[in-house]
């Protein structure tokens, strides 16, 4: 929602309502501390600049990479719970790098859930392996060392990214899904920028990278109302941009006859 009503902002007669909910989004994004939807804001910006760079000054790159920096690091000083995410966050992030994954409790067991997929991937790479086959897997993973215990306490084995959860299940067959659902999309929306009302096609990347990028550390996809909910705006904007290509293709034939 955040991104939605910043891609709509420029032209649009309704700045005052977009700003409400860029304000309201970003609010419930720090009320809920989820270190995923927090890292995630910076990242999607980066992109909106990527994909604009033909049509912004560097002046521009340069004061919305400063307002990120000066965004964050007042949120730290002047948000207690923000602070203590992102110490949290440095704390696991260094137990990591000391090799006591173990101590690293979110962090840390995400990469053991993602080691137990990758191994599910390698013990059935087409087609991928059952939940009761990943659930074995990660005992046996467990018993050698590999994980600690906290892993089999997670049903089904569960990835904790939607990358590693479909490479899991459906094998190589996820990773061609995951690519047509997630980069195909990102990258029609991504060429259709020099077209005519591009508008439409910068909401469409946003939205898409917004996917990618959550992607990266929770499922989205799985929830079927999500799922559904990401599809049919991804296929309304679709149209939107054919539409207004065939249109304005149209106006101009008719200009020249």
């Amino acid at each position: 929602m955040l991104f939605l009503a910043f891609s709509l902002l420029s032209d649009s007669k309704h700045k005052n309502w977009l700003y409400i909910s860029m304000i309201l989004s970003l609010f419930s994004i720090i009320s809920t501390n989820a270190r995923g939807s927090i890292f995630s804001v910076p990242i999607i910006l980066i992109a909106s600049v990527v994909y604009l760079y033909h049509t912004i000054h560097l002046k521009i790159v340069a004061l919305v990479s400063l307002s990120i920096i000066l965004g964050f690091v007042c949120l730290y000083f002047l948000s207690g719970n923000f602070k203590e995410r992102i110490n949290f966050t440095k704390h696991e992030f260094s137990n990591i790098a000391s090799g006591n994954i173990e101590k690293a409790v979110s962090s840390g067991g995400r990469l053991q859930l993602w080691k137990s997929a990758t191994e599910a991937f390698k013990a059935s790479p087409l087609i991928g392996s059952t939940y009761s086959k990943r659930e074995c897997i990660i005992k046996k993973l467990h018993s050698k060392g590999d994980v600690t215990s906290w892993t089999e306490g997670v049903a089904r084995g569960h990835a904790h990214s939607q990358y590693f959860e479909m490479l899991a299940s459906n094998g190589l067959l996820g990773v061609i899904a995951i690519s047509l659902i997630l980069f195909a999309p990102s990258i029609y929306f991504f060429k259709k920028r020099k077209q005519v009302n591009n508008k439409i096609a910068y909401v469409g990347f946003l939205f898409v990278i917004g996917f990618i990028v959550y992607g990266l550390t929770e499922v989205p996809l799985q929830a079927n109302l999500i799922s559904s909910y990401y599809a049919f705006i991804v296929v309304t904007l679709v149209s939107l941009q054919e539409n207004m290509v065939f249109r304005y293709r149209e106006n101009n034939g008719k200009q020249k006859n």
